[in-house]
């Protein structure tokens, strides 16, 4: 919550912002789905999902925290075998 509040203060409107409020949404859902799991008492495919959802904001929680990284940087030169 306080990482999309901030992002969303700092850098209203921008892809960053968004991916943020995304991310808190996912980990809204994922939360859901477990506590969700827990009240019925852990069935099988409840409990695979909860676990198949963690995938899901696990890669997505990677591949912002890159994004917050910018552009790998190019080489200055490349080198040429003689």
């Amino acid at each position: 919550l306080w990482h999309m509040i901030a992002t969303r203060r700092r850098l209203p409107g921008s892809t960053h912002a968004r991916r943020a409020t995304l991310l808190f949404v996912l980990v809204l859902v994922q939360a859901s789905i477990g506590i969700g799991t827990l009240l019925m008492q852990v069935p099988l495919h409840m409990a695979l999902t909860h676990q198949a959802f963690a995938l899901v904001v696990l890669g997505f929680a990677a591949a912002h925290w890159r994004g917050t990284k910018g552009a790998y940087p190019l080489p200055n030169e490349i080198a040429v075998g003689r």
